[in-house]
């Protein structure tokens, strides 16, 4: 794992992917998506597949998408998106 000030945080793929699937949603502002998206992110937090912090991140986008924000949205997802990489042994 990378270390260090600054050092991107690894996650597993399917994070990643959730967020490019945020990103999605917002840049196309499809509320449809974003709900799927929050289902999404319940369903792991319940599987132990994300971490409170990046839930709480990621919903933050999905509440600013809620409220019309969808600039602001589609913002914070690419600045929460450059935090992070892929942890590779989550790659198969």
């Amino acid at each position: 794992m990378n270390s260090g000030c600054g050092a991107k945080k690894e996650i597993p793929l399917a994070n990643v992917k959730l967020m490019a699937a945020i990103k999605t949603a917002v840049s196309i502002k499809s509320d449809k998506q974003v709900e799927s998206c929050r289902k999404t992110i319940e369903q792991e937090v319940q599987n132990n597949g994300i971490s409170l912090h990046l839930k709480e991140e990621l919903l933050s986008v999905l509440q600013l998408a809620e409220n019309g924000e969808w600039k602001q949205a589609e913002e914070k997802i690419r600045e929460i998106q450059k935090r992070y990489i892929v942890d590779a042994s989550t790659v198969q």
